[in-house]
């Protein structure tokens, strides 16, 4: 499908997560069932293609975040498990069993390598996890 971002579930059950190409697209099977889901991600990573290494390793936390639903500071540097998850674009939990496989959004995929050393940078305190809401004033 032209302009469309598409994960294929993992097997069993199987199934397709079909989302905008300027969407996370994940599948996670849970107790056998398949749950798809779109994400959009934040507006700070669509402003054009390609992210800055500096971008694209917050854009990867934000993402793994999503994945694994453990919250993460975006400027959190990348552990070799993170990566593993990252280049194999599945991630399973072991604490309930879930698989979850995903695809991420066509600007992420034209974004440059995340291997840089940015990577090395300690997590800034001043940043919300991941998945939390803004602070309102």
């Amino acid at each position: 499908m032209p302009g469309k971002n598409i994960c294929n579930c993992p097997t069993p059950p199987g199934g397709l997560a079909i989302c905008e190409e300027d969407q996370l697209a994940i599948c996670r099977v849970i107790d056998g069932q398949p749950q798809m889901e779109c994400k959009d991600p934040p507006m700070e990573f669509r402003t054009g293609p390609p992210l800055t290494v500096a971008e694209r390793r917050r854009y990867d936390n934000w993402a793994l975040a999503e994945i694994t639903g453990h919250e993460r500071w975006l400027d959190a540097p990348l552990s070799p498990s993170d990566e593993l998850i990252l280049q194999q674009r599945s991630y399973y939990n072991p604490d309930n069993g879930e698989t979850v496989a995903f695809r991420n959004p066509s600007f992420v995929l034209r974004s440059p390598p995340k291997s840089s050393p940015f990577n090395m940078s300690p997590p800034r305190s001043n940043l919300p996890p991941a998945n939390l809401p803004p602070a309102t004033a």
